[in-house]
């Protein structure tokens, strides 16, 4: 197969003087961090704050009674106020300390709940987990030229009336010579199944309505095509909304290839997913 230069996906993009909403945007960064990062992050947070409040009660020593006076003595004392664990064996006895302790205490409310919020709403955020085949092929079927590509339920509930929608974007020059980005819909053979548990196979058939109709592989890329998947479906097991995007570029497009099975039937009369073979891609 030829080889051709790999482009820039849509979802690539780098924003340039955008407005954004402080609060909102860092509330939708911390439900799309990674769970390491989260973790990390949250961490980093409790030691910094704390530490903070160390340096704040470091201002007047004599201000707690138990303390050695040492940095270490107010970090844990922090620790326990902020926590809300207050052991008791050391205490505020001035109204400088009283006021901080105050302050972190309200601090450590608001912390603890925005945390908890955060962790919450990012452990019951509903997702997919759709596998998608890394190349789609065209393919020969009934007769007809077929661009093919292969999903598969890594879960194991299933999905219910799920909904298959492929888009492809592509450079085109209008009637006024602009270059211009357009999507075009690309329809499918099916788009739709009432459940979704297993293996899928995707059909594009390109004749004459499809904007892929005569296009060389080498038109594709110079097209800077874009084929975007998006599955959309209801979760079996919570009944929530769930997605899945996904894109292929004209050197994921395998010409006259065809994929390799991945169902079969055991002894047991069972249905059996091999995805060993779920990426494999036979040429002619």
């Amino acid at each position: 197969m030829e080889k051709f230069a790999k482009q820039n996906r849509v979802t690539d993009i780098i924003h340039f003087n955008r407005p954004k909403d402080f609060f909102q945007d860092n509330y939708h960064l911390l439900l799309k961090m990674p769970w390491t990062k989260l973790i990390l992050f949250c961490l980093l947070y409790f030691f910094s704050i704390n530490l903070t409040f160390a340096f704040l009660y470091s201002l007047d020593p004599t201000g707690l009674i138990g303390s050695d006076g040492s940095l270490k003595s107010f970090f844990f004392f922090s620790v326990h106020t902020f926590s809300t664990v207050g052991y008791g064996t050391i205490s505020p006895v001035s109204n400088y300390t009283n006021s901080i302790v105050t302050l972190e205490v309200f601090t450590g409310m608001i912390s603890m709940a925005l945390v908890t919020g955060i962790l919450f709403s990012k452990f019951s955020l509903p997702s997919a987990k759709i596998l998608f085949s890394n190349n789609a092929i065209i393919h020969t079927v009934d007769a007809k030229n077929m661009l093919i590509f292969r999903l598969a339920n890594l879960r194991h509930n299933q999905v219910i009336n799920a909904n298959i929608h492929v888009t492809a974007l592509m450079d085109e020059v209008s009637s006024e010579k602009n270059k211009i980005r357009r999507l075009k819909d690309l329809k499918l053979v099916r788009n739709f199944t009432p459940v979704f548990s297993l293996s899928l196979l995707v059909f594009h058939p390109i004749d004459e309505a499809s904007p892929l109709f005569g296009l060389s592989q080498e038109e594709l890329q110079n097209l800077r095509l874009e084929i975007l998947v998006t599955v959309i479906g209801v979760d079996g097991t919570n009944g929530q909304t769930i997605y899945s995007i996904h894109s292929y570029q004209p050197q994921d497009i395998i010409r006259d290839g065809y994929f390799e099975d991945v169902l079969t039937i055991n002894e047991k009369g069972q249905r059996v997913l091999n995805y060993a073979n779920f990426h494999k891609v036979k040429t002619q």
